[in-house]
């Protein structure tokens, strides 16, 4: 997947292993998707399989989106949430000019998700950003064996997490 799809920044610094800027925010915020080794690093924990559903909260311009639907193929889906309304529109804009190998949907919040396809489990979640804890009502999203990855911790330091739904149980790994 070309990075450069998901930007109208310059790639140079993915290329050096460094975040890549993709918007700037009327406010002025620069918002960025992640370094390669964080995207290997994420990749590698998520254990993806074709077909599977993932939901990714934080679109981080769609990039990450488009390499798991790559991921998971024909028959596979991948939903985001993306409730900043500037980082929607724009990663609406760039999904569609990425070619899908399955399918792709960006919602604002999980309320739309749920009344666009009612009740749903996903075998992967993945939290995009960094959060103090896990929001309430997200592991119930998950299938049995199914997990969540997510980055736990304050705007200096996180420490990436890896919870596995087993049964009514979730197993954490480091």
């Amino acid at each position: 997947v070309n990075p450069s799809i998901f930007t109208d920044f310059s790639i140079e610094p993915f290329w050096n292993d460094l975040p890549v800027p993709f918007l700037r925010t009327k406010l002025g915020a620069l918002k960025t998707f992640s370094a390669p080794h964080m995207i290997v690093n994420l990749l590698h924990h998520l254990e993806i399989h074709q077909r599977q559903k993932i939901l990714l909260i934080g679109s981080k311009s769609g990039y990450f989106g488009a390499l798991l639907d790559g991921m998971v193929g024909e028959g596979g889906m991948i939903s985001i949430i993306e409730p900043h309304e500037e980082v929607k529109s724009f990663t609406e804009i760039k999904i569609g000019k990425y070619k899908s190998m399955g399918e792709i949907k960006i919602f604002s919040d999980s309320h739309d998700m749920i009344d666009y396809f009612g009740e749903i489990e996903y075998d992967r979640v993945i939290i995009s950003g960094s959060i103090s804890q896990i929001p309430p009502g997200v592991e119930d999203l998950i299938i049995d064996g199914g997990f969540l990855i997510a980055p736990i911790g304050g705007p200096i330091q996180q420490r990436l997490i890896k919870r596995e739904k087993q049964g009514k149980v979730y197993k954490q790994k480091r």
